[in-house]
């Protein structure tokens, strides 16, 4: 019964941490183990996790921060430092786990092969809900117009991410592929998805394994796709422009890290979208229209080709 690390990054979490750690202890798997890094909160965080550690003696293991604040993707990655089991899965303070969410996925991983040298990615749907756990939407990927067939390739993964780290479960060899998690990368979700996608498998499970909690506070969120946050999302396209160049950056150190592994063709298209913004308005769409760059839903691909 292979061990399962459960990497949680905590933040001034105090108000929902319980029922997340509550939740993990009813999973149905139980060969599970918690490692935990808070990033230096000010608030009674810790202090719940060294409750519920002393009430399961052994299952948890609390990281010193050495009083260093290094942000969500730091505090993943310093957390993947620590990890030595051979899958892998990452926890947000303010959800709440399903009961058979490491049974269901494991299961999956499994089945896929996870136990060899193939980096191997499997992430789930997740049921959207608001601070008091009543339903907005039973699944997160309609809701947010998402399509999950379209995360397992390099170029659909480095133009937008549809993985989402707290369904996630990875395997040993992508863990070690894939970090350090550079300053660059925009999540560690994505980061780790995109080495996945480029290097091993992306699978996806159609059912919801969490609770995915909507409180204001949340470092990322849900909204529903309709037309009036779709506009929302396109203009103004100043802030539309950043995100895409940030996705440069990040395919730019994606190319950096492994240029000695890519295939001549990932080798293309990811410097072809890495210095898109070397060139002129024109010559960046015509690229990006030959590299068969789009996003979910027409609205964001039309955003993506006016503001790059």
């Amino acid at each position: 019964m292979e061990q399962v690390d459960i990497l949680l990054a905590t933040f001034n979490g105090v108000r929902y941490i319980d029922q997340l750690l509550d939740s993990i202890s009813s999973q149905s798997y139980a060969n599970w183990r918690l490692l935990v890094r808070d990033d230096c909160s000010t608030d009674d965080t810790i202090y719940k996790v060294r409750s519920f550690a002393a009430r399961h003696n052994g299952k948890v293991t609390i990281i010193d921060n050495n009083n260093l604040r290094l942000g969500i993707i730091g505090n993943f990655t310093a957390l993947l430092s620590e990890s030595s089991a051979e899958y892998i899965m990452f926890a947000d303070q303010d959800d709440i786990w399903l009961p058979r969410k490491i049974e269901m996925t494991l299961f999956k991983a499994k089945m896929l092969g996870g136990d060899t040298d193939i980096p191997l990615l499997v992430h789930t749907d997740l049921r959207v809900v608001d601070k008091n756990l009543n339903t907005i939407a039973e699944s997160f990927w309609e809701y947010q117009g998402l399509n999950p067939n379209r995360g397992a390739t390099l170029k659909d993964a480095m133009v937008q991410n549809v993985v989402t780290g707290c369904t996630t479960l990875i395997n040993r060899s992508l863990a070690e592929l894939a970090t350090p998690i550079p300053e660059d990368a925009k999540m560690h979700d994505w980061w780790i998805a995109i080495v996945a996608a480029a290097f091993g498998r992306v699978h996806h499970i159609p059912q919801a394994t969490i609770l995915y909690r909507q409180h204001g506070g949340n470092d990322t969120g849900a909204k529903r796709w309709n037309l009036y946050n779709a506009v929302k999302y396109v203009f103004p396209g100043n802030k539309l422009h950043q995100n895409i160049l940030d996705t440069e950056i990040q395919a730019l150190a994606f190319l950096n890290r492994y240029c000695h592994v890519l295939s001549k063709p990932q080798m293309a298209i990811l410097k072809q979208f890495a210095l898109l913004n070397e060139n002129n308005f024109l010559v960046r769409r015509i690229t990006s229209f030959r590299l068969g760059l789009r996003k979910h839903k027409l609205l964001r691909t039309i955003g993506l080709y006016l503001f790059m």
